[in-house]
């Protein structure tokens, strides 16, 4: 069983760490929707390339609940969607982007969705045998990402494969294990999270992204007068 192991006890590791970098190694990011893979942890994926690391990326979804009002009506809206995700891997360096094209809600339907989800994660991830693996994390209340949590746990446990397993934020704020200064690659997450029009004719992410980073930097000691900086918190999922 895999699972996030939190302890805030006065023993305990009370303050997340803070790191310069993420962990090096081929990566493997796991997106519910074209788009949380930027606005979750766009930052920290530019920096995995800026160091060498080959980043992958899978959409889960087709996204295709993201225009309720039918603004874009008169398009192929999925393939909208995977040709912004694809320009937004391109800003940051993403080497491949998968579309499973599963409809929105999918894997949240049933059990059956869920195993079949997850005999399809747990067959990627062994194919592809990444260093390390970032999925939402557990506690996303988005039923989609909610989903894909469940979904890559269950994967996990048909696999024997050693690999950092690594829970990203997007619409839940989590409990940090450490968190990623990206203040030198704010600018090419913001350009990639633009790259996202059809999401931000609905919703403003600059504002919510941008507030969530200057949140974590909370952690970084920052006294009046020094620049600003900005952050990504993660969370780690071990083996039980």
């Amino acid at each position: 069983m895999w699972k996030h192991i939190l302890d805030c006890s006065p023993d305990g590791p009370l303050l997340p760490r803070v790191v310069l970098s993420p962990p090096a190694g081929r990566t493997l990011v796991l997106a519910p929707h074209p788009d949380d893979e930027t606005f979750g942890m766009g930052g920290t994926v530019r920096l995995h390339v800026e160091q060498g690391d080959r980043v992958d990326v899978v959409f889960l979804t087709d996204g295709g609940f993201g225009d309720p009002d039918g603004v874009f009506a008169d398009r192929d809206y999925p393939a909208l969607r995977r040709a912004e995700a694809q320009a937004a891997a391109a800003v940051l360096g993403v080497s491949e982007t998968v579309f499973y094209g599963y409809p929105d809600r999918y894997p949240a339907i049933s059990e059956e969705a869920l195993d079949d989800l997850a005999g399809r994660l747990a067959a990627e991830i062994r194919a592809r045998n990444p260093t390390n693996l970032y999925f939402p994390w557990p506690g996303e209340c988005h039923p989609d990402h909610w989903a894909a949590a469940r979904a890559t746990l269950r994967a996990l446990a048909q696999l024997s494969v050693e690999l950092r397993v690594l829970g990203y934020e997007v619409w839940s704020a989590l409990v940090p294990d450490f968190i990623v200064d990206v203040t030198g690659t704010r600018a090419l997450k913001i350009e990639a999270g633009r790259c996202y029009a059809s999401q931000l004719h609905y919703a403003p992410y600059f504002p919510i992204m941008e507030g969530l980073m200057a949140y974590r930097s909370l952690h970084f000691r920052l006294r009046p007068g020094d620049p600003p900086r900005w952050g990504e918190a993660f969370v780690e999922i071990q083996r039980a």
